[in-house]
């Protein structure tokens, strides 16, 4: 089965850091001057989800991994309702390990797309269920943190979109006052 486009391009970006602005949006790589803060409104949920590769032998089911999260991604960006915001995706500490930081418009939102069986989602988890019951070697870990409005704030000077920015905007962050990232 051929691979969408959108996996192909992650393909080409899996070893460079790579973020994915909301559904339909390019990515930002012009410096904005100045100083900012992200601009955005209500709940944001940080989910971070990694693998590890805990034998060096397992990395072709590490790899079948990495794509079944890569399909789910891709065709997240289309979703507009799903409360998806974007991605980014992080290499290391060591190179047996990668991480996905997703932004979500809430905690509720993220856990009807994690629990939709009509979803994607439940197809890759039951595939890894699969690998990990088996010895594969591949481990698998998530953390959520719901972030309460006013609960962040956040900083950029002179540089494109990243992080909660590229996700949310950027709001002008006038010098000697605290801008919260939750407005």
């Amino acid at each position: 089965m051929a691979d969408s486009p959108a996996v192909n391009m992650y393909r080409v970006n899996m070893y460079r850091l790579t973020v994915a602005g909301p559904p339909g949006t390019p990515r930002e790589t012009t410096p904005v001057n100045g100083r900012h803060a992200a601009g955005t409104d209500g709940d944001v949920t940080l989910f971070l989800i990694g693998l590890r590769l805990n034998r060096w032998r397992s990395i072709g089911a590490g790899l079948r991994v990495v794509r079944a999260m890569l399909r789910l991604l891709a065709g997240l960006q289309g979703d507009h309702e799903s409360g998806y915001r974007g991605h980014r995706i992080l290499f290391g500490p060591s190179p047996r390990e990668v991480m996905v930081l997703q932004y979500w418009a809430g905690e509720d939102r993220l856990r009807a797309f994690a629990t939709d069986p009509g979803h994607r989602h439940r197809e890759a988890w039951r595939m890894f269920e699969q690998m990990a019951r088996s010895g594969d070697g591949v481990g698998l870990w998530h953390e959520i943190y719901r972030v309460p409005p006013g609960g962040a704030s956040s900083f950029y000077r002179d540089t494109p979109p990243v992080g909660l920015a590229a996700v949310a905007g950027l709001t002008p962050k006038p010098r000697g006052r605290r801008v919260e990232a939750h407005t």
